[in-house]
């Protein structure tokens, strides 16, 4: 991937595909980041990125990037869909757990409906990943 310096937008070349996806913070949500502490003391802030392509979605992701003495690593993404409504994010430090929760369609609603059924997930900050907590 690379930073384009002229927008500040991350890009990443898809194996196989000619097109360029980009990443940017979800600049409609009400708080696209959350800054919080992982177990291990470090600062991290937790990231809604909407991820454009050569198609007409608009697909959702949820990442955490950490970093400490100027350097940082990211996660990686963790889909929450397509043309999504995020509307709020948490930090527990008590368990460790991260939440989101977003407006998403119906089961086998076309891509055309409002987003309506309030969805709920919640994640664990291990290394690079996030681990769905159930």
């Amino acid at each position: 991937g690379y930073v384009d310096r002229a927008t500040g937008r991350v890009a990443s070349r898809d194996h196989g595909l000619s097109e360029f996806m980009t990443y940017r913070l979800a600049g409609t949500v009400p708080a696209p980041s959350l800054d919080f502490k992982g177990a291990d003391g470090l600062p991290r802030t937790a990231v809604i990125v909407v991820q454009d392509g050569a198609g007409s979605g608009t697909f959702y992701a949820l990442g955490v990037v950490s970093g400490a003495d100027g350097g940082t690593q990211g996660s990686q993404l963790v889909p929450l869909g397509d043309r999504v409504i995020p509307y709020w994010m948490e930090f527990d430090p008590r368990h460790g757990v991260l939440s989101v929760s977003y407006l998403d369609r119906a089961d086998n609603a076309p891509m055309t409906a409002e987003p309506t059924v309030r969805k709920h997930r919640r994640f664990r900050v291990e290394g690079r990943r996030l681990v769905e907590a159930r």
